[in-house]
């Protein structure tokens, strides 16, 4: 076990580095927090132009990272260099969110939105082609029809192998996952939940093919074919969160009360069960090998925990 000191406290996104050398941290404060952990140096903040990176995705093709603000834009950096760049004007008034990079690094689709009265209303997923230098361009757009009638939105991450985007689609007392067109949004394909199902939280699996959810602190794993769902019940006091998918999709992450328990994603029996000691965890992040694991908690200096897990 490592730990991770730096700035950045109440992490709520981890991301990896392609590379498995860098761990990025952020959350409802400004900047977020890059470790070299192969270097064990300390964590350096960056993009600190920012507040809210709560959403953040490295290129698997580039290790660029690339991190959306609630306010201060839209924004990436090269982890190697520290070279910072701002792929949008800075507004306060425009969010973003949802960053999904495409396995070779040549597109990237953002959620934007604005939430003040005196600017026209958008709710949109927005396509940029990248250039060898990192330079975007916007190519495609699309409007959210699920926010324009229902007043939710379309939560999505790029589906593995595909050119598709595989998301949520939510509103009261309705829930469905979706998988669109990325560059027009056309419907390919659903998994309708029960009625009533109010999803907290979900991580599709590293093969694209199944899906792992939370609702109402029951755990819940389904292949995306409709076939009946592996279920872990709630129990009593156990408040679930920062699921995660090990790369090669055999265990999944599931955090409650102060532990992180690594559980068999065919039978959802707990494997190995780790404790944070210093706060409540509310992330969880593999690394591409998978034989680490980080952790940030809400508790304490808001630090990152790495395990071996080997």
């Amino acid at each position: 076990m490592r730990v991770l000191p730096g700035p950045t406290k109440s992490n709520t996104a981890l991301a990896w580095s392609p590379d498995g050398r860098f761990v990025a941290a952020g959350g409802s404060g400004v900047g977020v927090t890059l470790w070299d952990v192969e270097a064990g140096t300390p964590g350096q903040h960056v993009l600190d132009a920012g507040h809210g990176g709560e959403a953040m995705a490295f290129c698997p093709a580039t290790g660029r990272l690339y991190v959306a603000f609630r306010s201060g834009g839209f924004w990436t950096v090269d982890p190697d260099t520290g070279a910072e760049r701002r792929r949008r004007a800075l507004d306060f008034r425009v969010g973003y969110d949802n960053p999904a990079v495409s396995a070779d690094g040549r597109t990237v689709v953002l959620y934007r939105y604005s939430y003040y009265s005196s600017v026209p209303s958008e709710h949109a997923i927005i396509g940029y082609e990248v250039s060898d230098t990192g330079a975007l361009t916007e190519s495609w757009m699309w409007p959210d029809p699920l926010r324009r009638n229902t007043g939710s939105r379309f939560y999505f991450v790029w589906r593995p192998r595909t050119n598709q985007l595989f998301g949520l689609n939510g509103k009261v007392r309705e829930y469905e996952f979706a998988w669109v067109t990325a560059t027009t949004g056309a419907r390919i394909g659903s998994l309708e939940l029960p009625a009533g199902t109010h999803v907290t939280q979900w991580t599709l699996a590293p093969d694209g093919d199944r899906v792992a959810w939370l609702a109402e602190q029951a755990l819940y794993v389904q292949r995306l074919d409709g076939s009946a769902p592996l279920v872990l019940p709630a129990g009593p006091g156990v408040y679930r969160r920062g699921l995660a998918w090990a790369p090669d999709g055999r265990t999944l992450a599931c955090a409650s009360g102060r532990t992180v328990q690594l559980l068999d994603a065919d039978t959802l029996r707990d494997v190995r069960t780790f404790d944070w000691g210093t706060g409540k965890p509310r992330a969880v992040a593999f690394s591409p090998d998978g034989l680490r694991a980080a952790v940030s908690a809400d508790g304490g200096k808001g630090w990152v925990t790495v395990f071996d897990l080997e």
